[in-house]
């Protein structure tokens, strides 16, 4: 039978959460199922389309005799079918089904938005303007918008020269296609439809506009803020050498017998083996071109690896594979941009095959030619031993390792740029880490970290790694920026000493000296700090003036009292001297508001940090500023996350770390400010999610049924008995919920609940009147596992559960989706009593127990024990070998 379901599109709700769910009596109509799809799709006989989910939207889960199925949609129409399959029954059985059915169809509380989401919506813009060199770059994890059957993305070509483009999506539970078009003649350049990752390549006009546009094949999840990672550069061709390599493919296979030699069985525990090197690849484009390498582990391990290259120009990856005992893994490297990312945990006795491969794209044939040929990389490996320390924990090497080589050819192909940032792992047993650079034209470089619980400071060597030291930076508790201009084939290191400090006792003349340092904690290298570093030739760099007088955000621009408002534009200003930039915007709050905030901006030659602070009245025409926090570095950004605002003033400042050291440099600065602002109704979820939402937020677990008294519990087919047990979401947001059941006749009730270390529940068991009073039965409030058994008459009964946090904790938020564990038994009187092992007396009272359970031997007994007031409680030894666990 099929419902036709009609979500009406009202211009402001922009997704609808529907729950159906269908009971039954599984014995002798487990065949039933839900099955959600559009109208315009064939649902075939056979169903040999419901498990790829092909024909289908979603199906319905198994559950204690339900099917359930919970999505989101936007506006349309849908078909809700229930269905039996023939197929599964027996003639035997009579063919009446009993089902219960419950649809709930509701807008969503909160929709996915800038503010709402961690992620960020697509951005609808990639463009070289107002970038000094014409360059743009975008590596996101964005949210999948399923409103639209696709998105499109301008793409602007600055006017000086023709650009080199990429794009590249991984592969996703939603499938997506690329499609790369001439905005004006809508002439398709490139195209990507495969099923998982899709990549395009293509040379660009110089002042042209083209569309990237992005098409989906897929349906919503319930998952809240869903996400895909999308990867698009844009590259100026303006010195780019068409050369060659040397060799057709990589230059020899990776060699890793360092680490199988290294790694062998007289391998010294705890330690760590490296393989590093530069190289270079023939570019196939089209084609994968690979080459790998084998290794084995002989204890417990963990391989991180980057691989350092060029996005534009031809971005690696990474596969680990391996079979063995018990053991076959394949996992992919992450790609973040400007280089790959693969952290895996080994084991010993495997072999594995390590294979880097470059990226295969579809490239457009005009202007292929030059390109070129030759891609270089700079390829780390490093193997770390756990030796049970915070240092090991596999979680801590999550992070990537910093670059040994600012890889210039690898980074940024022969155009001499290098660019990376992220939060990097601090160096295993070390307390300097150096950066080696090598310009092959004079370029400028700069650096940055954000303040951190650990020090960092940085100097610059010409020459070798204790040579002349040309730069230094050395702020104390506070963020770190450094900048020079590098010679031509010149080398230079750039040191990063880190530390941090005992009691602070003062400050001596030269700033640090009365500082007593320490060595760095494994916890605090787990915690890994943020860095940038940029270099590119200066004669990329052509400063151009402001078209006119700075344009800046003004007082009152972001808009805090029509919620929700969204605040979006380009503004700039001029460099006159290396006096820091700074700007202020003040805005007022109504009401309790969500903000997020971030500002774009080319980092090398004009970087932008923010902070937000809350602005009060000090007296006497004074006002006072509370800093309540610091912008994140982001690549070419920096981000204010999700923050509540009570109604109130307060100045978002935007301004330099550090203000541009070089005359020649200096220029017009362009910036895009983003500042969004919603109501907020805050609850234990960091993105204000509405505790009806809870199905939103992939809790595809079962709830506490609401009533019993249905063909999928008490019911005559069950002949008016149910059990059953399992894990069960729990509303820790209203902290509470009910269960109800009706009795026609004397019968008994049990009720458990095991002790959960994150949630207390207790239940209180009711007896309903007519006139809608209740009675308590009998209760469970301690702190430990719960139990309710009584004998209960005929009537209406309510069983009331309430939630609370262990040891004073608050409780999960909706967002967790946390279960608790539940035992509920129900039978009439009259079938308890017919069994005739509950009605008779034990036998003996004496429990035959054995003196003890032997080691590696089963042991199995049936036990009489009388049930009474009194707990039963026994104890049997287990004994235990000692070589065993």
């Amino acid at each position: 039978h099929t419902y036709r379901l009609r979500i009406p599109d009202d211009g402001v709700t922009q997704l609808w959460r529907v729950e159906a769910s269908i009971g039954f009596d599984f014995l002798t109509s487990g065949s039933v199922g839900l099955r959600l799809a559009k109208p315009d799709v064939l649902r075939h006989k056979a169903f040999g389309c419901v498990a790829n989910g092909n024909c289908t939207i979603a199906t319905g889960g198994v559950l204690y005799n339900h099917k359930v199925l919970n999505v989101v949609l936007p506006p349309g129409e849908y078909d809700l079918d229930v269905f039996d399959r023939a197929g599964e029954r027996e003639e035997s059985v009579p063919s009446c089904s009993p089902i219960h059915l419950r649809v709930v169809m509701e807008p969503s509380a909160r929709s996915e938005s800038y503010v709402s989401c961690a992620a960020q919506p697509l951005t609808p813009v990639l463009s070289g303007h107002g970038s000094v060199d014409g360059r743009a770059s975008y590596s996101e994890s964005c949210i999948i918008d399923l409103s639209a059957p696709s998105h499109t993305v301008q793409i602007y070509v600055d006017d000086g020269s023709d650009a080199v483009f990429r794009a590249f999506v991984t592969t996703d539970r939603v499938d997506i296609d690329l499609a790369l078009r001439d905005d004006a003649t809508g002439e398709t350049i490139a195209s990507s439809a495969r099923i998982g990752s899709d990549g395009i390549l293509a040379v660009l006009t110089a002042g042209k506009t083209y569309q990237l546009v992005l098409e989906y094949y897929g349906t919503y999840n319930p998952t809240f803020c869903e996400t895909y990672h999308i990867s698009m550069s844009l590259e100026s061709l303006d010195g780019i050498v068409a050369d060659s390599c040397s060799v057709g493919t990589f230059a020899g296979d990776v060699d890793l017998s360092v680490l199988t030699g290294m790694l062998s069985a007289n391998v010294q525990v705890p330690g760590s083996t490296t393989v590093r090197r530069t190289n270079h690849v023939s570019q196939g484009y089209e084609t994968a071109i690979t080459a790998s390498g084998s290794f084995t582990v002989n204890a417990p391990a963990t391989l991180v690896a980057n691989i350092w290259h060029d996005f534009a120009l031809g971005p690696l990856a990474m596969t680990l594979s391996a079979e063995g005992e018990g053991s076959a893994v394949m996992i992919t490297s992450e790609e973040r941009g400007t280089y790959a990312f693969l952290s895996v945990a080994l084991q010993p006795g495997v072999t594995y095959d390590l294979t880097l491969r470059t990226v295969a794209s579809q490239l457009s044939t005009p202007g292929a030619n030059r390109l070129p040929s030759c891609l270089f990389y700079l390829f780390d490996a490093e193997v770390i031993f756990a030796d049970g320390s915070t240092q090991s924990d596999p979680s801590c090497l999550e992070r990537p390792q910093l670059p040994t080589e600012a890889a210039i050819s690898a980074a940024g192909g022969s155009t001499g740029y290098f660019h990376v940032q992220d939060v990097f792992a601090f160096p295993q047993n070390l307390e300097t880490a150096y950066i080696k650079v090598t310009p092959s034209r004079r370029s400028f470089l700069r650096a940055y970290a954000e303040a951190h619980a650990v020090d960092v400071d940085f100097h610059l060597h010409r020459g070798s790694r204790d040579g002349t030291l040309v730069a230094s930076a050395l702020a104390l508790n506070t963020e770190e920026t450094l900048m020079h201009v590098l010679e031509a084939g010149e080398t230079y290191y750039f040191e990063i000493p880190f530390f941090t400090f005992f009691k602070k006792r003062g400050f001596a003349d030269d700033g640090e000296s009365a500082l007593a340092k320490r060595a760095v904690t494994p916890a605090e290298r787990c915690a890994g700090f943020a860095l940038e570093l940029a270099v590119e030739p200066i004669d990329h760099l052509v400063r151009a003036l402001c078209p006119g007088a700075d344009d800046l955000p003004t007082d009152g621009a972001i808009d805090g009292t029509n919620l929700p408002s969204m605040y979006a534009r380009r503004h700039y200003f001029s460099q006159t001297s290396s006096s820091d930039f700074l700007s202020t915007v003040e805005f007022t709050v109504a009401e309790e508001s969500t903000l997020r905030a971030e500002v774009f901006m080319d980092f090398l030659l004009g970087h932008l940090g923010m902070r937000l602070y809350e602005v009060s009245d000090a007296g006497s025409g004074l006002t006072a500023r509370r800093l309540l926090t610091e912008g994140r570095p982001g690549f070419d950004r920096q981000a204010i996350d999700a923050l509540v605002l009570q109604p109130g003033t307060y100045e978002l400042e935007l301004y330099e770390p550090s203000g541009m050291e070089s005359p020649a440099l200096r220029g017009c600065v362009h910036f895009d400010l983003l500042v969004g602002l919603e109501p907020s109704n805050v609850l234990d979820s960091p993105f204000n999610v509405d505790p009806s939402d809870v199905a939103l937020l992939s809790c595809h677990g079962v709830r506490i049924p609401s009533r019993l008294n249905d063909v999928a519990h008490l019911s005559a087919r069950s002949g008016n008995a149910v059990h059953f047990s399992g894990l069960f979401l729990a509303n820790t947001v209203d902290r509470s919920e009910t269960m109800y059941f009706s009795l026609t006749e004397q019968s008994v009730f049990r009720l458990f609940l095991p002790f959960d270390v994150v949630v207390d529940v207790d239940a209180v068991l009711y007896q309903l009147a007519s006139d809608g009073s209740r009675t308590v039965i009998g209760s469970a409030l301690g702190y430990d596992a719960e139990t309710l058994f009584f004998s209960l008459a005929p009537g209406e009964y309510q069983v009331h559960f309430r939630y609370y946090g262990r040891r004073g904790n608050r409780l999960p938020g909706a967002i967790s989706c946390t279960t608790i564990a539940m035992e509920v038994a129900l039978a009439p009187i009259s079938l308890v009593s017919s069994t005739s092992s509950v009605t008779s007396s034990c036998a003996s009272q004496q429990l035959d127990l054995p003196n003890a359970v032997p080691f590696n031997a089963t042991f199995g007994r049936t036990l009489p024990s009388s049930s009474g007031e009194t707990a039963f409680h026994a104890q049997v030894p287990l004994v235990v070998s000692s070589d065993y666990e």
